[in-house]
């Protein structure tokens, strides 16, 4: 059983009701190769058919380290890693996107490298399809100079013949600059699109041919079905700089753009969490308790989920962002194959060297409990199908409960010169379950 324990402000400070939503499990995934494991996209067709993509560091057969790509299956039972295509060269694809119509047409997309960890020029882009029986590397172009690097951030399929692609290009070690890249497949091959969007594009998602949104360094940039154009995102606070990192689109009135404002801050640089709405006529800015916001998938305008560097995952209801706990790890991308089938991806946080995590929710064996006291020198401790307990540290008397075998339990509340109480809980599967506590002091 994992058990997490919250202690910073933002969650005790929580007041949004995030009870009855899903409950989130960590799914075993496959290792690849001794050393770091990451993984930076995933995609879900259906409850049995999801991908997760990523790279991974071996050791080299003459010694050192060597690249490995991460491209990993979901059929409903168990995740697994499939074998990748082979790329011209020799060269190894680190994943960093992944996308779809369906079960039979997925996209992945990020960068080719040498296999030696140690070659830092030269990066190609990559897009790798599935057809639903087999990976296949198509050509896609690139920019620059043969030393310059170029890769792939983001991927958004609208149809067979209709994707989108975006990264950007990295000219510094020629002598260059940096600029975007962004790439359209016709259902024939890639081809480099111009465009006013500016440099650093980052992410890219799309409801429909004429509905398609790619976000970046303080720029967001909208495709209508005919051309690009920009559409300059709320302004951050003066003297911080913009960093759009994902978005996710429900429609035309209906998008949404997440990242971090940077800034400085005495001799350190700090970063704060960015999230923005689009409503069809502008970009506004909302509260989040995030920091680095990274991912986010639009499952309705009221059920919308985003990942933190710092605050795991986030939640919209409709009228703000809340926090939802999770078991930890650093996350790195969010996607939902319905309202009740959601899956996040990263590494695992803290050791060396890191290891693949993927999360999914509604958890199917586990569940989630949350509450608060009325002191902030409490103890919460529990028995049944299992037993532990936590101190409620901060200042708010928050707890959190995360992955408890289901079952019923006895929780127990104390703290010193207070009488106790017990409640009897129910923990049912795959759902949040809220328990307060009001101790007589």
């Amino acid at each position: 059983m994992v058990v997490l324990l919250s202690v910073g402000a933002p969650a005790g400070a929580q007041t949004r009701d995030i009870a009855g939503l899903p409950s989130w499990e960590v799914v075993a995934a496959p290792a690849v190769g001794e050393f770091t494991n990451r993984l930076a996209g995933v995609y879900a067709a259906s409850p049995d058919a999801a991908w997760a993509v990523g790279s991974a560091l071996g050791r080299a057969a003459g010694g050192g380290q060597e690249h490995r790509t991460l491209l990993q299956r979901w059929d409903g039972r168990s995740w697994s890693q499939v074998t990748p295509p082979a790329l011209p060269g020799g060269r190894v694809a680190q994943l960093g996107a992944v996308d779809g119509t369906g079960p039979d047409d997925v996209w992945a997309v990020g960068v080719a490298t040498a296999p030696n960890a140690n070659t830092v020029t030269g990066q190609r882009t990559v897009a790798l399809h599935w057809n639903g029986r087999d990976w296949t590397a198509v050509p896609s172009p690139n920019r620059g100079f043969p030393d310059d690097n170029n890769r792939l951030l983001g991927v958004a399929a609208v149809a067979s013949d209709d994707v989108w692609a975006v990264g950007e290009l990295d000219g510094s070690l020629s002598g260059g600059g940096r600029a975007s890249i962004l790439l359209h497949f016709d259902g024939t091959g890639w081809r480099a699109v111009d465009h006013p969007c500016g440099a650093g594009l980052r992410a890219v998602s799309a409801s429909s041919a004429d509905d398609v949104w790619a976000v970046g360094a303080n720029t967001a940039c909208h495709f209508d079905g005919s051309s690009w154009r920009p559409a300059r995102p709320a302004a951050p606070v003066a003297g911080r700089r913009l960093d759009l990192a994902g978005v996710a689109v429900l429609g035309p009135t209906e998008a949404w753009a997440v990242g971090r404002t940077v800034y400085g801050c005495g001799e350190r640089v700090c970063t704060f969490g960015e999230v923005q709405r689009w409503n069809g006529a502008g970009w506004t800015t909302f509260a989040t308790p995030g920091v680095d916001v990274r991912g986010v998938h639009a499952v309705a305008p009221d059920d919308v989920w985003a990942i933190s560097l710092n605050d795991g995952l986030l939640h919209f209801d409709g009228t703000g962002w809340a926090r939802v706990p999770a078991p930890r790890g650093v996350l790195e991308d969010i996607t939902a194959g319905g309202p009740d089938d959601l899956w996040a991806v990263g590494a695992t946080s803290g050791g060396s060297p890191s290891v693949a995590q993927i999360q999914h929710a509604a958890s199917a064996g586990t569940a989630t409990v949350v509450g608060g006291t009325n002191h902030a020198g409490a103890v919460i401790s529990w028995t049944g199908p299992s037993s532990g307990s936590v101190p409620v540290r901060n200042s708010f008397g928050h707890y959190e409960i995360v992955a408890l075998p289901v079952g019923t339990y006895d929780f127990i509340v104390t703290a010193a010169g207070c009488a106790p109480q017990v409640r009897a809980v129910t923990v049912t599967a795959g759902r949040i379950i809220r328990q307060d506590f009001t101790l007589s002091c």
